[in-house]
């Protein structure tokens, strides 16, 4: 057998079935959920077939393709139906399918399907092959056992799946139903919810803010203003930014921004502006009266931005909504239009094109949420009984008084728990143990020892092993097949990895190279910088899009104001610590590197600011969405190169991507080989 290098090595444990461990613990409700099983088990708890998978998965699939029983393929050993199939996929992960469902063969189109097929139809004959070859070459038996010790705890984690939870969620009847909705009825609620136009005349009057305004006076300036304007300095706490949302420039919850040069802002209007406003909506109400539709006059007259679109449905988001609106919308019929009503925004009235009153939602609208929360319901309480279950075991000895004395002290090499002839260490049971607070009584204890990965594979080892016993059982049944695969798969990737490592040769080697040296060996460019920031308060961040362009076109010009005395990169350098001092201090951390390092790395904003500059240069002030604004200063750029393939790591490199490219290839081949072999032959409309 040829020596293969560490990377053909690594290739191969990649291409040939690899199934991780599945032994990860998987909490099913985070840190205060108090019981989980292993995440196969997690994985499989909630039925295949079940109304709560059609709704809450995008990958469940009806089984109305193809009959169970529908023959796929024929070979020297048999007929192969669909169910043959289904079994196979749920305890066998094909490489490229392992995340095929059982119940998702049915509906497979043919390719993949031909695939599943022929790998059910081979591997007896892989097996017998491996077992031949394998009498006088140790390592290539070492090789192949090495995975089927994982697929059998893999089949004995689905097998106490189907048997304790699998089968016994899901199969709820229509008065199951009924009595979960009628118990729960509060949470399925239904709010008050409405569509309209509306046409709306503003009580504002426009006002784009100049540099006499400002006296850096903080909320006196607005009091100006407001006086100048509408002749009354009261109204200043109600001007508004001019922006869609219009909201307040003044927040006494906030701190006071300074008003800027061309800011636009709406400032109130008076009393006696006010009503003329209010007759003149009236003058406008009245061309309903004479055959107008209401939808034309919101196009003409209104100052909304949906001129006469339909908005809905209403109430939505997060922001509070206007309870004269809601309350207008409540008492008006749907088709007609509100009488005239005032707002902090101005005068207005409303259609109501269509509304739901409040109430409870129909039970045929929940359904699919009920059976959800059901199963849910039931998982958990399924998995708690199976944790109790097998921890209910006479031989499972767990040391509860020399963790309550010693616990603190234990080395990782201590046992804490034995089940006949395996044992569980202190360094195995630590983590989980101080997560929970250290507990120090037996039940905490058991409870952090439910939650224990290796103790839960033991004791399902255990339960495993027994049902193998039984020829009669599930696992008996499957077990073989289970056997066959791992073993069979597992000498077809080996020889394939052979044929692929004796296919490269030094010439081929370079070829590769210098065909795909500018695509996957290109060095991309290297940059230093540093940058002076202002970042964006966590308020303005919740606001809506442009909302919160504004804010960040309000602290572009702050920035800017702050940085017009610097004028070199020494001036930048010297700033830069000053101004994002007050970020640094709030955990805002300042995008900079003091070494080059790869441009990918960097915000797409800066890179794009950094590619138009030269060697000490910096940028104008720009807008980072959703962080705030920045200027950068590029202190260093090392230009792209190509790697050469002496340069080290390079050659591994295109080994291993030769490896995966040709591999495929030999694959193909090679089960092709087989098929032939054992006579394969599949029926692609899975007929007789």
């Amino acid at each position: 057998m040829s020596e293969l290098s560490s990377t053909e090595g690594m290739y191969m444990l990649k291409s040939c079935f690899p199934f991780s461990l599945l032994l990860l613990v998987l909490l099913i409700a985070g840190c205060e959920k108090k019981t989980a099983l292993p995440e196969m088990v997690q994985e499989s708890a909630v039925p295949e077939n079940s109304e709560l998978q059609s709704s809450a998965s995008h990958d469940h699939v009806q089984l109305d393709d193809r009959s169970t029983e529908a023959v796929i393929a024929e070979y020297s050993g048999g007929r192969i139906l669909v169910s043959d199939l289904m079994e196979f996929v749920k305890y066998n992960k094909i490489a490229g399918l392992e995340k095929l469902r059982a119940d998702s063969i049915p509906k497979l189109d043919n390719e993949k399907l031909r695939v599943v097929a022929l790998w059910r139809a081979i591997i007896g004959q892989a097996l017998k092959d491996y077992e031949i070859d394998a009498v006088d070459d140790a390592e290539l038996l070492q090789y192949c056992k090495e995975l089927y010790p994982q697929n059998q705890e893999r089949a004995f984690l689905l097998w106490l799946t189907k048997t304790y939870i699998y089968d016994h969620i899901g199969h709820y009847t229509d008065s199951e139903v009924e009595e979960y909705y009628q118990k729960h009825k509060p949470k399925y609620k239904q709010p008050f919810e409405f569509h309209m136009r509306h046409l709306i005349k503003m009580t504002y009057k426009s006002y784009v803010v100049s540099e006499a305004d400002i006296e850096q006076d903080g909320f006196g300036d607005l009091e100006r203003i407001a006086k100048r304007i509408s002749g009354d300095e009261s109204l200043a706490a109600n001007i508004r930014m001019d922006v869609p949302g219009r909201p307040v420039r003044y927040d006494e919850q906030k701190q006071w921004k300074s008003l800027n040069p061309g800011e636009k802002l709406l400032i109130p209007m008076n009393a006696v502006a006010s009503k003329a406003v209010r007759d003149r909506l009236e003058g406008i109400l009245g061309e309903v009266d004479e055959g107008t539709a209401f939808e034309e006059l919101c196009v003409r007259h209104s100052d909304s931005d949906s001129k006469g679109d339909v908005i809905g449905p209403l109430p939505q988001g997060t922001r509070p909504m206007l309870g004269t609106l809601i309350e207008m919308a409540k008492k008006t019929p749907v088709g007609q239009v509100s009488e005239i009503f005032g707002t902090k925004h101005g005068y207005q009235v409303i259609e109501v094109t269509q509304k739901k009153e409040e109430g409870y939602k129909a039970i045929k609208d929940v359904k699919n949420a009920i059976l959800g929360e059901m199963s849910r319901s039931d998982n958990q309480r399924l998995v708690d009984e199976v944790l109790a279950m097998l921890f209910d075991d006479p031989v499972l000895d767990i040391k509860y008084d020399l963790i309550i004395a010693q616990g603190e002290e234990l080395t990782t090499s201590t046992v804490v728990a034995r089940l006949g002839d395996e044992l569980l260490t202190w360094g195995d049971f630590e983590g989980i143990w101080r997560k929970a607070g250290s507990p120090k009584d037996r039940d905490g204890i058991l409870e952090r020892m439910k939650m224990t990965q290796p103790l839960q594979m033991m004791l399902i080892r255990k339960l495993g092993k027994q049902q193998l016993e039984d020829p009669d059982s599930e696992l008996s049944r499957v077990m073989p097949t289970v056997r066959a695969f791992s073993l069979g798969s597992r000498f077809i990737a080996r020889r394939v990895a052979e044929q692929t490592f004796d296919y490269i040769t030094p010439e081929l080697q370079r070829q590769f190279y210098e065909e795909n040296k500018e695509t996957m060996f290109k060095v991309r460019q290297k940059l230093a910088y540093k940058s002076i920031v202002a970042m964006i308060s966590s308020e303005d961040k919740k606001l809506d899009k442009e909302d919160r362009a504004h804010a960040h076109e309000i602290l572009r010009d702050k920035l800017q104001k702050e940085m017009e005395g610097v004028r070199t990169a020494e001036d930048f350098l010297e700033q830069a610590p000053v101004l994002n001092a007050p970020y640094v201090a709030r955990g805002h951390r300042v995008p900079e590197s003091g070494e080059p390092i790869d441009e990918t790395r960097i915000y797409k904003e800066y890179r794009d600011q950094l590619e138009m500059l030269e060697q000490g240069e910096f940028s104008p002030v720009f807008i980072v969405p959703h962080r705030g604004v920045a200027s950068v200063l590029l202190q260093e750029r090392i230009p792209p190169r190509l790697m050469e393939l002496e340069d080290e790591g390079i050659l591994d490199a295109v080994n291993g991507q030769i490896h995966q490219r040709q591999s495929k290839v030999f694959e193909e081949a090679m089960l092709e080989k087989y098929a032939a072999r054992v006579g394969f032959r599949f029926l692609a409309d899975g007929q007789d």
